[in-house]
């Protein structure tokens, strides 16, 4: 459950600084010593002396010492229940949570037996009952007993009500604890406001410099990260890594240090991310341990940079050390666990490795039922990630999908007004893939109607569940329902783009899907007025006007005259790199791209499975995609008369002036230094195929990207022209490329794929599909995500030479010649109009 949305916990939810400085103060108002034995006084003291220090676990050594040596003490005695306050502190600092909760439920309860009701109490004994009180409350939240903990702080709220400066004090401590907690509960908003009135209380109080200005500013900052105002976010916690400074405190300038990493990683601003990480680490582990619940954290913490960066191989290992920290300290059933296993599942599940996603995602599952219980929150979000990943990956096993269907039917219940319209949204696109369109179609419909009328917060998601609603209609041949949700899209984008006339070629699909309708109903005069809004749009828009000139190669329709010769079979090789031998040029979903398009082609569009050969990360070396190419795999398996089609995501070079202007396929063990003897040269691929690849029906799919500093947060290969007019396009090839050659290729910002690539298989999933009218759809779905999230010009390219017949359709059926189209090497047709090749800054992570 990562910030989709994370709990930030870098700063362990321990005892917060005032507790410790409000016992100094009630030992300033009584000088009594809590007991006369030298061993005993000697080993508490000693202990108190190292949870100052923050050496927490050398406190607990000296605390259980001070214990072993009590027995002079009577079971109630104020020596005891000093020693089981401090006890409950130290093993709340080293993640033993069941033994703080002992000790401290004793002394909060023989305190409370100590108040006289409608006896004013005096200020020892609302010391003595406060601290822990509030240490309680904390350890509650460190055990995910929500309710139990904020009942404590509002009971201490009630123990310092007044004016003066010490209760004003006390109140102000209190309601920081009770914002943090706010943030533990996901309720950023509620917790902002919390906050604040802590800093208002502080504020009237003459006692202010008891209460760290930094624990609060950095509670507000992470609340401000929690809802995306970034800015404020980077604002509120230097502002709180200053005060760190100030009052010379390492530890909280440690944690403040890793909370702004997250904020920076957020802004693309990865190299100072790991800086700040980095420096935290060092401090936190020399204060609590290298095998400290704290430092389980910052690995999780630094887990999260590490993706940001595409560094998948180091953030599975930072999230490996977490998990087993946390299982060492907590054991296997505690929700520390659980969580370490869902970050676990969300990683897996971004590189497409989704079998382990699903298994991390059901032990984590497990753990929540069992603890938290079915109506819990955590619980339910943790059966929405499950069916999240059931679903991403496009399987069509019944099993599988009556599983989704009932996690996400048992967490329509719980969760924001937004949340449960996306639950229900999912809820419908399994559905349609369980083939239950009634159903489906319902699902939505409820998701629409729960956002609709919500306010402004709600209108991107409402726009999302109302676009849906209106193409599941458009599939069914439902044209005026489908105008109904169509013109509300349309609407909803109008007023999302209100306030910025410079944004309206973001309105450009959602124009054309309307007007497409109402030329569909007959509707004429709505479908010229629509379309006279495209045409001022285009027009005002140089980039736009660019882009909507590239068209698909021209191909003479010749079905009639030439002889369609049934496809026999059908073949692929979909290779996909993230992880590279050169770790600085890893990508972030390339990977998941060839293995999401590898389950289209065998659980949409009817190829084998033993037909379908995946390659990725370390099996997609040089020698390997060579190997297969040829008499590995497609060269001694395809026939003249089947189809085959090879999908490569990866990096492609620029264009080498010492090689003829030729570009390079990166490969997992490509050294970006030594292109001409470790890469594979795009021409030579197009030769393999011709030479090597009996069949004369091959599609070429190119999300190939050179990954170029195009901005602040890119890595990678420099940006040139990535040419592919020297790409010598065979007989019978077609070639899609995610992009023109002056142009970025990007990941999306809303899903874990390329841009390209996941309206690609949108596009194939269409009914009636085949390749012209899919890069139809393809073209004008990346540059609308691409302008709405980037505002910049993508423009996929689909080229071919001496292609004759229908267009190539992949989901045709073995031993049919309808759709397959029909390659004629002899022909004489002039070739297709050329487009080059194709960019992907996935890592165009400029966010």
């Amino acid at each position: 459950m990562d910030k989709t949305k994370t709990r930030p916990r870098t700063r362990p939810r321990t005892r917060p600084a005032l507790f410790s400085t409000l016992l100094l103060l009630l030992s300033n108002t009584n000088s009594a010593i809590w007991a006369a034995e030298p061993l005993f006084s000697t080993f508490l003291e000693s202990g108190q002396k190292e949870i100052k220090a923050c050496h927490y676990d050398q406190a607990e050594k000296q605390l259980e010492m001070a214990l072993a040596n009590s027995e002079h003490l009577g079971e109630t005695a104020e020596g005891r229940m000093k020693l089981y306050c401090e006890l409950g502190a130290a093993y709340c600092y080293t993640g033993k949570f069941e033994k703080s909760r002992e000790y401290l439920e004793k002394v909060v309860q023989y305190r409370k037996s100590k108040v006289v009701p409608g006896k004013k109490q005096t200020l020892e004994a609302q010391l003595a009952l406060y601290e822990p009180v509030c240490m309680l409350g904390t350890v509650y939240r460190n055990m995910d007993r929500f309710a139990d903990s904020e009942r404590l702080y509002k009971e201490s709220l009630n123990v310092f009500q007044g004016n003066n400066s010490l209760n004003l004090l006390c109140q102000a401590t209190v309601l920081y604890a009770l914002g943090t907690l706010y943030l533990e509960m996901q309720k950023p908003k509620e917790a902002e406001t919390i906050l604040k009135a802590a800093l208002s209380t502080r504020e009237k109080t003459a006692q202010k410099k008891y209460l760290s200005e930094n624990g609060i500013y950095d509670a507000l900052g992470r609340s401000y990260y929690l809802q995306d105002r970034l800015s404020e976010a980077e604002e509120t916690l230097k502002k709180a890594l200053e005060f760190a400074r100030e009052e010379k405190s390492a530890t909280s300038e440690a944690y403040t240090k890793a909370n702004l990493s997250l904020v920076y990683g957020a802004l693309g601003k990865y190299e100072e991310a790991r800086k700040l990480l980095k420096e935290s680490l060092e401090t936190i582990s020399k204060s609590h341990g290298e095998g400290s619940n704290q430092m389980a954290t910052c690995y999780s913490t630094l887990a999260k940079v590490a993706i940001e960066q595409d560094q998948y191989d180091e953030a599975e290992e930072l999230l490996s050390k977490a998990l087993q920290t946390h299982r060492k300290l907590l054991g296997e059933d505690h929700t520390f666990t659980a969580r370490d296993l869902m970050r676990l599942s969300t990683l897996m599940k971004n590189q497409g490795r989704y079998g382990e996603a699903e298994e991390y995602a059901q032990k984590s599952l497990s753990i929540y039922e069992k603890l938290l219980g079915s109506d819990n929150e955590g619980t339910n979000q943790a059966r929405r990630d499950l069916a999240q990943i059931i679903a991403e990956s496009g399987t069509k096993q019944p099993e599988k999908l009556n599983q989704a269907i009932e996690l996400l039917s048992k967490a329509a219940s719980s969760g924001s007004i937004v949340d449960k319209a996306l639950n229900d949204l999912t809820l419908g696109e399994v559905q349609i893939r369980k083939g239950q369109k009634k159903e489906a179609e319902q699902s939505i419909k409820n998701a629409v109607a729960m956002l609709d009328g919500s306010g402004d917060e709600t209108r991107l998601p409402l726009y999302k569940c109302t676009t849906a609603l209106a193409d599941f209609y458009l599939s069914q041949g439902r044209e005026q329902d489908a105008e109904l949700y169509a013109d509300k899209a349309l609407k909803l984008k109008r007023q999302m783009l209100a306030s910025d006339a410079s944004d309206q070629a973001r309105l450009v699909v959602d124009l054309r899907k309307a007007a497409d309708i109402k030329m569909r109903l007959g509707k004429s005069n709505e479908y010229q007025n629509l379309s006279a809004e495209i045409k001022s749009i285009v027009e005002a828009s140089p980039q736009m006007k660019d882009a909507v000139s590239i068209r698909k190669f021209e191909r003479q329709e010749n079905s009639q005259s030439v002889k369609q010769r049934p496809v026999k079979n059908k073949w692929a090789l979909v290779i996909g790199i993230s992880n590279f031998k050169e770790s600085d040029i890893n990508l972030r979903f390339a990977a998941k791209d060839a293995i999401d398009f590898s389950n289209y082609l065998v659980n949409d569009a009817g190829f084998s499975p033993t037909n379908v050969k995946l390659m990725t990360d370390k099996n997609a070396t040089r020698d390997n995609i060579i190997k297969e190419l040829g008499d590995g795999f497609l060269g001694r398996k395809a026939g003249l008369d089947d189809l085959v089609v090879i999908y490569v995501s990866s990096h492609g070079s620029t264009s080498m002036e010492n090689a003829d202007g030729v570009n390079f396929l990166v490969a997992h063990d490509t050294n970006p230094q030594a292109l001409l003897s470790t890469g594979i040269p795009m021409q030579w691929l197009s030769q393999i195929i011709k030479e090597q690849v009996h069949s004369d029906r091959v599609i070429l799919i190119m999300d190939v990207c050179h990954s170029g500093a195009a901005s602040s947060g890119a890595k990678g290969l420099s940006r040139e022209k990535f040419n592919t007019d020297k790409i010598a396009v065979g007989a019978g090839q077609a070639i899609i490329c995610s992009s023109a050659p002056e142009q970025v290729s990007w990941e999306s910002k809303n899903y874990q794929n390329s841009v390209f690539t996941r309206k690609l298989i949108e596009a194939l999933k269409r009914p009636g599909s085949n390749l012209d009218t899919a890069y139809d759809y393809l073209k004008e779905q990346v540059y609308a995500e691409v302008m709405q999230d980037r505002h910049k010009v993508q423009t996929p390219l689909y080229f071919s030479r001496a292609w004759q017949g229908p267009p190539p359709v992949l989901a045709v059926p073995v031993n049919v010649g309808a759709g397959a189209g029909t390659a004629n090497p002899s022909s004489n047709q002039k070739p297709g109009i050329k487009k080059a090749g194709s960019v992907k800054a996935g890592n165009a992570r400029n966010r």
